[in-house]
């Protein structure tokens, strides 16, 4: 039986702007979610053939369902059979119906009967993570129910324990149109398109791959090459561009890239992922155009199983949030129309911290870039940011310590938890890439 894949979340990367969503290319890295399974289970990847069994309170539609941005994913409570609510990033990576929960307690407490035992691979190094399926549950979203979806729940969840969400959702919320408004935080799922849609925004057309929507794109290398590319849509891997250098002649490393001491730039549910930071002159889909885009180079080994999904790379979160976005599955077509935060230019973090939010609102420190500012300072991988400037981040939103650390010329007070011990460094933020 073939390993499914799962792209999106399950493990993520951040330099507080590099996060890999882990279940498949980070967390991911790549591509969620194809899963195959015996007798009457299964995880359908096809979106024409996929009916979701949704019930709409009104109008044939729900609106103003609320999200928040954590760690730059779109996180959604999701009720099961009316018991459990879990805290669920919006991954269209993870193509499948249902969700994956990422704590075997909470599969319990739905109180479903297991029918099929899967691995699950995605972004990383080892063969797979073991799995159980249930299949008859009921999802809850304001203003939507879903009934008879399967559940995909890790058999141990402790590599995900100090993760701010216990679960993954994406095909399920597509089989109708999905409008993200990033800027008001809520999600519309739409019962039928405006005729014609021109409001809605430029169209692109979208193709599918196990489910996972896909784009095609121009890259601008460093020496003004146009490479086309196709890229795989991710709303649940936080970066802005994943490519992977393998996969086309002309995707080529920049003269200038940056890595960590480890160069594990995120986790998928494989294991860790390497790769380097760089830049791209240029990317490209339809008539939209941004210059300087921070980019995550793979290697290739990074992409586990995964990488049977082919393509050259993601087009991710970081990208997304510039726009106001319609998916509409059915028609093939992926709706754009920008927002105030279009023209904010692409940073990395300036001390040079790759981060990976934990549950408590900390961060975990996965790795620090070689002769960052961080590095200087004698900041190291397993470190826990828990202050920066003397402000507890746990009580600050995600988005908020990013942008403290991404203010060039700044000094900088990070405090960090090391082993039960407090220290605190002050670093002069520096554009690295």
């Amino acid at each position: 039986m073939p390993t499914p894949v799962l792209a999106g979340y399950p493990g993520r990367a951040r330099s507080t702007h590099l996060r890999l969503a882990v279940a498949g290319l980070a967390a991911c890295l790549l591509v969620p979610a194809c899963a195959r399974k015996a007798s009457q289970v299964r995880l359908d990847q096809t979106h024409a053939a996929r009916s979701s069994n949704a019930r709409l309170a009104s109008d044939a539609a729900a609106r103003g369902i609320p999200f928040r941005l954590v760690d730059d994913q779109i996180v959604l409570s999701v009720t099961i059979n009316g018991r459990v609510s879990v805290d669920m990033v919006l991954d269209t990576g993870f193509g499948s119906e249902g969700v994956l929960l990422l704590d075997p307690e909470l599969g319990r407490r739905v109180g479903l009967e297991y029918v099929q035992s899967v691995q699950l691979g995605g972004g990383g190094s080892s063969e797979g993570t073991a799995a159980h399926v249930a299949v008859g549950a009921t999802l809850d979203l304001p203003g939507v129910t879903f009934s008879n979806q399967p559940l995909v729940v890790l058999d141990d969840g402790s590599g995900c324990a100090d993760w701010p969400v216990k679960g993954i959702i994406g095909g399920t919320l597509m089989a109708r149109p999905v409008e993200i408004d990033y800027e008001a935080r809520v999600l519309h799922i739409l019962g039928t398109l405006p005729d014609p849609p021109s409001g809605l925004g430029e169209a692109l057309g979208l193709t599918f791959v196990q489910g996972i929507p896909a784009v095609r794109a121009t890259v601008v290398t460093e020496k003004g090459q146009e490479v086309p590319v196709e890229l795989l849509v991710d709303t649940g891997t936080n970066d802005a561009l994943l490519l992977r250098p393998g996969s086309h002649p002309q995707l080529r490393l920049p003269e200038r890239v940056i890595a960590g001491t480890s160069g594990v730039l995120g986790e998928g549910l494989g294991g860790g992922m390497k790769g380097s930071l760089g830049r791209v002159a240029g990317l490209r889909f339809g008539h939209f155009s941004f210059d300087q885009v921070v980019t995550v180079f793979l290697d290739e080994e990074a992409m586990g199983t995964a990488s049977t999904l082919g393509g050259n790379g993601l087009l991710a979160n970081e990208v997304l949030q510039r726009f106001t976005v319609v998916f509409d599955y059915a028609g093939k077509r992926l709706f754009l129309r920008p927002n105030s935060s279009y023209p904010r230019p692409f940073e990395f973090d300036m001390a040079g911290l790759v981060l990976q939010a934990r549950g408590d609102g900390s961060f975990t420190v996965l790795d620090v870039i070689q002769q960052s500012p961080a590095a200087r300072q004698g900041l190291a991988g397993g470190d826990v940011l828990v202050a920066i400037d003397g402000k507890d981040v746990r009580a600050l939103a995600s988005e908020a310590v990013f942008s403290m650390l991404r203010q060039l010329g700044r000094h900088v007070e990070i405090t960090i938890d090391r082993g039960g011990t407090r220290l605190t460094r002050t670093v002069t933020l520096a554009r690295l890439i």
